[in-house]
């Protein structure tokens, strides 16, 4: 083996082996060998109806939309011995529960919800990552004794209460909330208007306790050291403790842990006077956190805590070097010069926003469709005053705690931390609120944010090694080539997308010219889950879709039109067309209100309408008049592409089914939707009449009556599998995509 290779191999020994171990672990995940529950893990032992379940609290409880929440390590149910994690929910406060607490919980027991749909968010993978598998929905909690936890852990989980309880006890309302949430990693609920403002003006990472906060907690506490006149060297080594110290308060989350490690490391290797090398810091850092917990490497804060700290490391000091006045054709006379020199502190500052931001701009585009233009200059004025505020929240509580007496004075310092936090929110208000604030973006495929990666670190490395240009030139080359058969292939199809909504409707149609259409929003009566807001925004948005040129409400019924409002709140409506069924309920007069306030064009529709797209027409073929029965009133529509046939039924009822089965109207098609979430059964004169080859049901319910009859036929089922991709080609063939495999 080449000498140099093997001396690169020896120093970078550690980067390779967290490499390798990486692509194993990526290869096990396509796998699924991270889906599937450990043996005699609780999951495996799911029963229906109620159970008793014992075990330990593993975490602190936390309240989130009016129920408590905590992490329970299972070891029996129904008296049989069982292992695992369990997510226990209950419609109360049990705030008095702490970790060690041994309780009986009596129940139900559920599987989480598996995302169905496209741009989704999967609650099932998210707690799998966690290593739950399963849900308790508790209807009685008894605590029958306490195990004792580690003294650290006691230690840690004492401070993190008392410094909890001095934040709210000093600082009510959203003060008090933001200071919780950046100092110590709280889970109170920020209201999500506030929540948007933060994520809108790019600095929603300063609420969610991670690398940056430790750095704040490591020069804090080593320049409190300084002022006591410990030089530099035992300033640092008497830092140390307080770093797992503020990791486990904060909850030890990846980030956390990683920034710790990797601070502990820097600062053993500083203080042995030997050379500190930050990508083997880093990889240490994310070698350890792996082997403790493999699945961190699949969750957005891991990816983006290393992507961020890589980004600074790698592209900082090729930005800071272009800034550097000793780089730059200025004489040192000039007044220039020194004008530059004077800005030195905020253009770096900038710098390393822009080199954090150019590094995780990608992954946040891919987990939320959205980055922000105006971060960069937000993070200049956030993150020095971010800084200051943890160090004020942390000398409000060691006064609070030390001298409880000085009433005054810890006034005082609340006074002072109550009006930097209104600083914070003022600036956040005013760069949130400015156009053009973020950018709306698709789901970037893996491929793209691998080209991007690659890209990214060529363009750097261009001037050192030339003949990057020839990588650069090939990345180019296959955006455009991939771009460009793209759109040859959407020009060709026309996409019918059903989603899974429950019971209920939405059906989005893609057409060839570019137009997005939507067939019913959707609808739950459930107040903690809104289907705009969960399954069609996302949906929309992961598509890059920022304007539907109509929305078909096909029946006044609210599982058909509930969704419309958290829609139309960032999608622009261009018309909204609905059934001449009248209705008088209050969720009926709130979207004709919504319709008013967003000046939307709503009109009603009648058969005989026919809405001409490009090849593609869509004719309502019902109702020709009012009948007594609402869902004999709904729209009926009829899709018409390339001899494609595609009927959508709505809530169809028998007397607009008779009328159409004894009607000269051709409803001959390729593909029928079961009307009313097939709960009714269609009449054989009607089934013969249409002739679908494909059916496809949205429904809730796993075989409901409405698919008798149809035996012969393929059945495409929501339930089943999930949102459901239909693609109509000019050829002639009918393609069909499942969300759930």
């Amino acid at each position: 083996m080449n000498s140099s290779l093997l001396q690169f191999i020896i120093r970078r020994f550690l980067i390779l082996i967290t490499v390798i171990y990486i692509l194993i672990l990526v290869f096990l995940n396509t796998q699924g060998f991270f889906n599937l529950a450990p043996q005699n893990n609780i999951f495996w032992h799911i029963v229906p109806g109620q159970v008793e379940v014992e075990g330990v609290v593993r975490s602190q409880p936390r309240n989130k939309r009016n129920k408590s929440y905590v992490v329970l390590e299972a070891s029996s149910l129904d008296g049989k011995d069982v292992s695992g994690k369990v997510l226990v929910s209950y419609a109360s406060d049990i705030a008095d529960i702490e970790p060690g607490d041994v309780l009986k919980i009596t129940g139900q027991i559920k599987k989480p919800h598996q995302n169905t749909n496209p741009g989704g968010f999967d609650y099932a993978r998210y707690l799998s990552r966690q290593k739950i598998y399963s849900l308790l929905y508790a209807r009685e909690i008894i605590k029958t004794s306490h195990k004792a936890i580690p003294f650290y852990k006691s230690l840690a989980l004492k401070i993190r209460s008392s410094m909890i309880s001095a934040i709210k006890n000093n600082l009510p309302g959203l003060e008090g909330v933001l200071l919780s949430k950046m100092l110590v990693g709280e889970r109170s609920r920020l209201p999500e208007d506030e929540k948007e403002k933060f994520v809108d003006a790019g600095v929603m990472h300063v609420l969610v306790v991670s690398g940056m906060h430790v750095g704040y907690c490591v020069a804090i506490f080593w320049g409190l050291f300084r002022l006591l006149g410990l030089s530099y060297r035992r300033a640092a080594l008497f830092t140390i403790p307080f770093i797992p110290i503020y990791a486990l308060v904060t909850g030890a989350n990846p980030p956390v842990l990683r920034a710790s490690m990797m601070a502990i490391f820097i600062i053993i290797s500083l203080s042995l006077a030997r050379e500190s090398n930050i990508y083997q810091s880093l990889s240490i850092a994310a070698l350890t956190i792996l082997i403790l917990n493999p699945q961190a490497l699949f969750t957005a804060s891991f990816q983006l805590s290393f992507a961020a700290t890589l980004g600074i490391v790698y592209i900082y000091p090729f930005l800071n070097k272009a800034i550097n006045p000793e780089n730059n054709f200025l004489n040192e006379e000039d007044k220039l010069r020194k004008i530059v020199r004077f800005l030195q502190w905020p253009l770096r500052l900038f710098m390393v926003s822009f080199a954090a931001q150019l590094a995780v701009s990608p992954l946040i585009a891919y987990y939320f469709n959205k980055i922000s233009l105006i971060g960069i200059l937000t993070n200049m004025f956030v993150i020095p005053l971010v800084g200051i505020i943890i160090a004020a929240g942390l000398v409000l509580y060691i006064i609070n705690t030390a001298l409880p007496g000085l009433v005054f004075l810890i006034s005082f310092i609340a006074s002072i931390n109550y009006y930097l936090l209104k600083m914070l929110t003022f600036i956040v208000d005013y760069f949130s609120s400015l156009p053009g604030a973020t950018l709306q973006l698709p789901t970037p495929s893996i491929f793209f944010i691998i080209c991007y990666y690659i890209f990214l670190i060529c363009v750097f490395q261009i001037k050192k090694y030339p003949k990057t240009r020839y990588i650069l030139g090939l990345l180019v080359m296959l955006s455009v080539l991939n771009t460009y058969f793209r759109s040859i292939r959407l020009k060709k199809c026309l996409d019918i997308t059903f989603l899974d909504v429950g019971y209920g409707d939405a059906i989005h149609l893609r057409f060839p010219n570019g137009q997005n259409w939507l067939i019913d929003t959707g609808g739950s009566y459930n107040p903690l889950f809104d289907i705009g807001e969960r399954v069609i925004y996302p949906y929309l948005s992961g598509k890059g879709i920022r304007t539907l040129d109509k929305v078909i409400i096909t029946n006044p019924n609210y599982p058909r039109y509930g969704g419309l409002k958290e829609i139309a709140k960032d999608i622009v409506i261009k018309e909204i067309i609905y059934s001449p069924q009248v209705d008088f309920s209050q969720e009926y007069f709130d979207l004709l209100k919504l319709t008013g306030d967003k000046k939307i064009p709503f009109r009603e529709a009648w058969a005989g309408d026919v809405f001409k797209i490009a090849d593609a027409a869509v004719s309502v073929i019902s109702p020709a008049r009012l009948f007594a029965r609402r869902d004999d009133n709904c729209l009926i529509l009829l899709l018409d592409y390339h001899n494609h046939r595609v009927l959508f039924t709505s809530d169809m009822g028998e007397n607009a089914e008779r009328l159409l089965s004894d009607s000269n109207l051709n409803i001959e098609t390729d593909m029928l939707q079961l009307p009313k979430h097939g709960l009714r059964k269609l009449s054989d004169i009607f089934i013969k009449k249409t002739g679908a080859d494909f059916i496809v049901v949205s429904t809730s319910r796993k075989n409901p009556d409405g698919i008798e009859g149809f035996h012969d036929k393929s059945i495409y089922s929501t339930k089943e599998m999930g949102a459901i991709k239909i693609s109509l080609s000019k050829n002639k063939i009918i393609k069909i995509e499942r969300f759930l495999e």
